[in-house]
């Protein structure tokens, strides 16, 4: 599998910081290869990563400024961890996650630059938590908060999958390329967010890691967003 694809994998599964981390290195390999195309597509995942990401992305650091590897890959791991955490509304996890990784950044130089918003982060959701809830009954509270959540990410998903897979069937094609812009157009609110960073319409990554599952995978290029119908994953 090319560096590319496996990296747009680990962005699909959450897992940002990693996926960029062989970004970067496929990046420098390219730049000597003057492969201006595949480097300018990688900016854009990147720029799209950073406008989704709710914990740092470390992994954007340069590798010489990290003087112990084994913890700085145990740091981006641990936050990729309480992403996936976050997105799946597990947020007591997500805070244990980022109390790890906080406590990894502190051995390390580029620490500094990201303690302070983990700690805000960490607030956040401690706030949101409230109330502490008891040890044995956690699950079953944590199971209550989750479950309307997925029920209309599910939802939202399956509609999103049926109206490209239909579109893809009337058509006969595998292939649709779609103008960000008209997103609103094509799917229900839920099923995309707006970029901080161009303000066009994106889709949502819980909606794109869906259509991945039936068979469907999401590249973005710029003010693009292609759909493309592989074979279905198990």
């Amino acid at each position: 599998m090319r560096i590319l694809e496996r990296a747009r994998k680990l962005i699909d599964d959450f897992r940002y910081n990693e996926g960029i981390f062989l970004l970067l290195r496929e990046q420098k390999r390219l730049k000597k290869l003057a492969e201006d195309d595949e480097i300018k597509i990688i900016d854009e995942i990147i720029n799209d990563v950073k406008n989704r990401v709710e914990i740092p992305l470390v992994t954007l650091e340069p590798l010489s400024d990290i003087e112990n590897l084994e913890k700085y890959e145990t740091t981006y791991k641990a936050l990729d961890k309480a992403q996936i955490s976050l997105e799946n509304n597990r947020l007591m996890k997500a805070v244990s996650e980022l109390k790890e990784a906080r406590a990894n950044l502190k051995t390390l130089k580029i620490g500094k630059k990201y303690i302070k918003d983990i700690d805000a982060k960490i607030r956040e959701l401690q706030e949101r938590l409230g109330k502490k809830p008891a040890k044995e009954n956690f699950e079953a509270k944590e199971k209550e908060q989750m479950h309307p959540l997925r029920m209309f990410l599910v939802e939202e998903a399956e509609k999103a999958w049926k109206t490209i897979d239909s579109i893809m069937i009337k058509e006969s094609i595998d292939e649709i390329t779609l103008e960000r812009q008209y997103l609103p157009e094509v799917f229900d609110k839920g099923a995309y967010t707006f970029s901080v960073k161009d303000r066009l319409p994106t889709l949502n990554s819980i909606i794109a890691r869906y259509l991945r599952l039936k068979g469907i995978i999401t590249e973005l290029y710029g003010k693009l967003l292609i759909f493309k119908r592989i074979e279905k994953l198990d």
